[in-house]
């Protein structure tokens, strides 16, 4: 009997070794894997911007060209905003926009002369009192001096250069140096929008400063503003306008914000195809992305001013990234080369033309060491910026 017992004590304890055994084999007894933490922002950057070389040519959207697309748009109400994409970011160095520079001192934005006689309408003075090159957009908005005016043509003033650059009036009937009773000095301050794209195209593509002071005129009655100036900043500066603008501007900053490869942006208001403008990189991009998006949003708001009940306007359809690369494509290989210009500065503008709108392409040529002077036969591979705007 005794032996029986003995006999059924070994059987469940070696029942028992077994079983424990098994267990421990069993992926159940295993303790879960330890969670990574997230990435840090830099970890992060890191990524997105040094994509594998697989990972480099699958870029959202349909292509513009040679790694380059444009991507689906963001609608907010009329406005349809496109990303541009580039696999490519060429590294053009520091460059610093000029409303941080006016803003920090480190450049100032002033009037040929300092006598009101002697200045001149379409001619400003823009001089960089720092080391980093100083870039300006065509169509910036410049508040002062003896008159407001816009610039003509994107543009990169070297260090401590000083430049004569092209300008046109926004404000028809001031030649004075007081602006709401304050005196400029002469001096101006660059507003953090550009003016809309058929002014700039009758002022930088046209050079025609009598449809500049029609088409700001026409702007001002849109909104239902008056002015004893004329200026465009009755509209563009109008505190409801801005709220208003700046509020729309926020939702597309945020919507650009979400990715580290985008280049630019192309915009459509009420169905028709605007603008597109592309730079040489992503930080280029960045520092005028919040200036873009207030232009976006202000030209959308004046398309809408002066319109009826929105219940009575027909529905128009959404542009598609498809109209936007047919723009681009007609003025890049059916428009004309109408203009190859050399710039104060060192710049160089290409302007093609067709019968849809215009497109301009900005080179800056660096001074030679030593000589200080522009070598205009070196190469211009890399553009630092380009625009497509449509005439309507």
């Amino acid at each position: 009997m005794l032996d029986r017992w003995r006999l059924w004590i070994a059987v469940a304890v070696t029942l028992a070794v077994a079983a424990l055994a098994l267990w421990t084999l069993s992926p159940w007894s295993r303790e879960p894997a330890p969670v990574p933490p997230p990435p840090t922002a830099e970890q992060e950057d890191d990524w997105i911007d040094r994509p594998t070389a697989d990972e480099q040519h699958f870029l959202p959207g349909l292509p513009l060209g040679e790694g380059v697309t444009i991507g689906a748009p963001a609608i907010h109400a009329n406005l349809a905003v496109f990303p541009v994409y580039a696999v490519q970011q060429h590294d053009v160095g520091p460059v610093v926009p000029i409303g941080a520079a006016v803003t920090g001192r480190q450049a100032e934005i002033r009037e040929v002369s300092s006598w009101s006689y002697g200045a001149e309408v379409n001619q400003l003075v823009i001089e960089n009192q720092d080391e980093a090159r100083l870039m300006v957009l065509g169509g910036t908005v410049l508040r002062g001096g003896l008159q407001d005016r816009l610039i003509s043509s994107d543009l990169v003033v070297g260090p401590r250069e000083v430049a004569q650059v092209k300008v046109y009036c926004a404000e028809r009937s001031r030649w004075n140096p007081f602006r709401d009773g304050v005196n400029t000095k002469h001096r101006f301050e660059p507003l953090s929008f550009l003016a809309g794209t058929q002014i700039w195209i009758a002022g930088h593509f046209e050079d025609n400063q009598s449809q500049v002071w029609a088409r700001v005129a026409d702007v001002n009655h849109r909104n239902e503003v008056t002015t004893m100036t004329g200026t465009l900043l009755a509209t563009l500066a109008e505190p409801g306008f801005a709220a208003e603008r700046n509020a729309l501007a926020a939702e597309i900053h945020a919507y650009l914000m979400q990715w580290h490869d985008v280049v630019g942006v192309a915009y459509a208001i009420d169905g028709e195809v605007r603008s597109l403008r592309m730079f040489a990189n992503h930080a280029l991009f960045a520092a005028f992305r919040g200036t873009l998006g207030k232009t976006m949003a202000g030209e959308a708001l004046i398309a809408r001013a002066g319109q009826q009940d929105d219940r009575q306007q027909p529905e128009r359809e959404v542009s598609t990234q498809d109209e936007v690369r047919e723009l681009v494509w007609d003025l890049r290989d059916r428009g004309r080369l109408v203009a190859d210009t050399r710039l104060a500065a060192g710049n160089v503008t290409r302007t093609h033309q067709s019968r849809r709108g215009y497109s301009s392409t900005t080179y800056w040529v660096p001074p030679e060491a030593g000589t200080g002077e522009q070598d205009w036969s070196a190469p211009q591979s890399v553009p630092l910026t380009t625009v497509v705007v449509a005439r309507l």
